[in-house]
């Protein structure tokens, strides 16, 4: 009886599973998808209770408590991390377990206003700086392409320690395959990241490259950034060291170094292969009650 939140089932199967591999190597992968664009909460968790009643001046998306349900989904997430790390600590495996946290794309500015342009949560202005990462979700300047990505291993990764290596997701498999003292898969275009979390020396990526079927292309070198967005013949480039909120495009500038990024973009382009749906059953159905 009763209403319940489909990602709270994820969860707590995802509990149950640690706690039947306790005893035993175990990989966990817990592909949380709030938040997202499907505003949506219990209306007893105490996330949605914290902010159902304050009084927020946040434009809207769908409805009026959006901005809410969006902050409640944060803080949801938030709760429940802790209370796996703490379920780590109860089954003593806390030293031996390194979680990894990450975001799957840049951020969305949803609830803009004329008094909040980068949404009300600004997902892509830094609060010290106040400079912006352009774009975001669904293209790849750096608001779409940058993520949080936390790392926690007590003992063996330095509390509070940052890291400025570039890497993105291919470096995870590698770096897994690391920890567990095994080969990597023969095809992968990842990185071991083992020696940054450990503090040491890392080899670094010669370029990075991204592409989509959508006509959206980049390509990163060093501080170095290209972008050719959908629908355009030309390329745009940037330098991030001095520009990271890429507003002067050097391309006429710097034709060497662009010729150079396109190469690369040359050389890492494969034609896109259409993949099937098993089955269209299975499809995301939402943040809905059931």
């Amino acid at each position: 009886e009763g209403e319940t939140f489909s990602h709270e089932l994820i969860y707590q199967e995802a509990r149950k599973f640690i706690r039947e591999k306790a005893d035993q190597p175990f990989f966990a992968y817990l592909p949380f998808t709030p938040p997202h664009g499907h505003w949506m909460m219990p209306q007893d968790d105490p996330a949605w209770l914290k902010y159902k009643d304050i009084d927020w001046d946040a434009g809207m998306q769908k409805g009026e408590d959006d901005a809410k349900y969006y902050a409640a989904m944060v803080e949801l997430i938030d709760r429940q991390l802790g209370e796996i790390i703490e379920l780590l600590k109860e089954l003593e495996i806390d030293n031996n377990t390194i979680i990894f946290l990450c975001g799957d794309n840049g951020g969305q500015n949803y609830f803009f206003t004329d008094k909040h342009p980068h949404g009300f949560f600004a997902p892509n202005k830094d609060p010290k700086t106040g400079k912006v990462f352009r774009g975001g979700k669904g293209n790849y300047y750096e608001g779409g392409l940058r993520i949080p990505f936390l790392v926690r291993w007590p003992g063996k990764i330095e509390a509070g320690s940052t890291s400025g290596h570039l890497g993105y997701f291919p470096d995870i498999m590698p770096t897994l395959a690391e920890l567990a003292g095994i080969e990597a898969p023969e095809y992968h275009d990842g990185i071991s990241i083992v020696p940054t979390l450990m503090g040491e020396s890392q080899q670094q990526h010669k370029y990075l490259y991204w592409e989509d079927n959508k006509g959206n292309t980049a390509v990163r070198m060093d501080f170095w950034k290209a972008v050719r967005p959908k629908g355009k013949d030309t390329w745009e480039l940037y330098n991030l060291y001095s520009d990271i909120e890429e507003q002067k495009d050097l391309a006429k500038q710097k034709p060497e170094i662009l010729k150079q990024m396109m190469a690369f973009a040359e050389a890492a382009h494969t034609p896109h292969k259409q993949g099937k749906i098993l089955d269209p059953g299975a499809k995301f159905q939402g943040h809905e009650f059931k």
